[in-house]
């Protein structure tokens, strides 16, 4: 079936229940309106045979509910993206200012500066080497969707000699 109603005694498409054509004016071909007619076609229904649209508002609010949940989780996840890129930068300089410190300081272990300071801040040490008394330090941190590669930056620090300045 196609959704379409049929109706006892309603004519559909010009074509009364009894099977006989109708003209346009309303009547039968005889010369005679039927019963209760006042002759200018109230025997011709309205088509009961419409789309059903029952249900359509609400899946098109679903959908619609759906697409602002994805384009807010990609907002979220961009988001934390730059946040914790932001907090990597920092946790960079500030491992690599803590190293180039305990190396100026005399220290065995400048990089054990580095690593503890990076740790204060949830963030992990990749690398960290001693290069002409520079500090280079590499530091990464993790995205809130774990299943992505850390976020990994990278800082230098280490002293700035006055004659250097002057040229």
């Amino acid at each position: 079936m196609n959704g379409c109603a049929k109706l006892d005694g309603v004519e559909r498409d010009g074509v009364r229940p009894d099977g006989v054509e109708q003209d346009p004016g309303g009547s039968d071909g005889a010369g005679s309106d039927g019963p209760g007619s006042d002759g200018v076609g109230s025997d011709r229904a309205v088509s009961t045979c419409m789309k059903s649209d029952a249900g359509s508002g609400t899946m098109l609010g679903v959908v619609l509910i759906m697409g602002v949940a994805v384009c807010l989780t990609a907002l979220t996840l961009v988001g934390n993206a730059l946040v914790v890129s932001a907090q990597a930068r920092s946790a960079a300089d500030m491992a690599a200012l803590a190293a180039a410190g305990a190396y100026q300081a005399g220290e065995n272990e400048p990089c054990r500066a580095a690593v503890d300071n990076a740790a204060k801040v949830d963030a992990t040490v990749v690398e960290c080497r001693i290069v002409d008394e520079d500090a280079l330090v590499s530091v990464s941190r993790r995205l809130l969707l774990t299943s992505l590669p850390p976020v990994e930056q990278r800082s230098r620090a280490g002293p700035e000699f006055c004659d250097e300045l002057r040229q």
